[in-house]
Parts: structure tokens; sequence; C-alpha cells
């Protein structure tokens, strides 16, 4: 698991949500799996599940990576809940990736494509004013801790 990855899993982890990491599904008649999962993250209350995949690749979207994360991301609703082994109301997909500062649209009508920039001031503002002597981010949160106390003791 790169660091990518671990930060989107202890941020959702720390909203509050179930976490599954690098979850292997559809599974090949020879061996193997066609289509590994980064990060899913459930919130049982409300049933919504969170799939998020994550790279730093700087290759274009005109190359093979657009149609490799359509295909991590085309799943079906039936095929997360046998995963989980649980209902399902609601579907967010997300992909974190790319180092340009602003926002992008979607490339698809379903994946919400966030810069890697923009996740990062996200988990920021999300810990931003927690003093680390009165609400320490929890230990076994090692990348969200180090941010809250960079942000703190870094002037």
């Amino acid at each position: 698991m790169n660091y990518l990855e671990s930060l989107a899993a202890e941020f959702y982890e720390y909203k509050g949500n179930f976490v599954r990491r690098n979850v292997k599904t559809r599974k090949r008649l020879r061996g193997g799996y066609d289509v590994e999962i980064d990060v899913l993250a459930y919130q049982p209350k409300s049933k919504k599940l969170f799939h998020v995949e994550t790279t730093g690749a700087a290759t274009t979207w005109k190359s093979q990576r657009e149609i490799i994360l359509k295909k991590k991301f085309d799943l079906s609703k039936e095929e997360y809940e046998a995963e989980l082994s649980c209902k399902i109301s609601k579907i967010k997909k997300v992909m974190i990736i790319g180092w340009a500062k602003t926002e992008q649209a979607y490339f698809d009508q379903e994946i919400k494509v966030i810069p890697i920039p923009a996740f990062i001031n996200e988990v920021a503002d999300k810990l931003k004013g927690k003093i680390p002597t009165k609400q320490i981010v929890p230990e076994h949160y090692p990348l969200l801790r180090s941010i809250q106390m960079a942000q703190h003791y870094i002037k």
C-alpha cells in the first residue's frame, strides 16, 4: 500500500467509516483477480459506500490510465454488497490523482476526480485547529497525526 492509499484509508476511517484496503474482487477461474480496489469506506448508519482509487502517476488521461481506472470502478452494486456482506444505499466513486492544484471535472458522470493537492488540503482542513495536547489524533492514524503535528508546530 502506498502513501496516498494509506492517507485516504486513514482519513475515511477517521471520519467514522469502516474501511477495507486493497480489496481483491472478480476472481478469475485460473487464479488471480480482475480488480483490486484501493479503499472501500462504508458508513453503516447511512449505508453509503465510498470506493476510492488513488495514484500519483503523471500519465495523461488519453493514455491507458483512463481505461484502467474506468475498469476499476466498473463494479455493480450487487458486487459491492457481496464483497462487504451488507446493503448499500448509495455508492460514491472517488479518484484521487494528479498534481494539478485546481479541481477537475468528473471524467465520468459517476466518478469524482480530486487532485492530490486538493485532497491533502481537505485532510489538513479537517485537522486544522486541533491542538495536539488537547485533541490528539489517535496513534493508529500515523499519517493524520503527522499532518496535525506539522500544522500545529511548524510556523
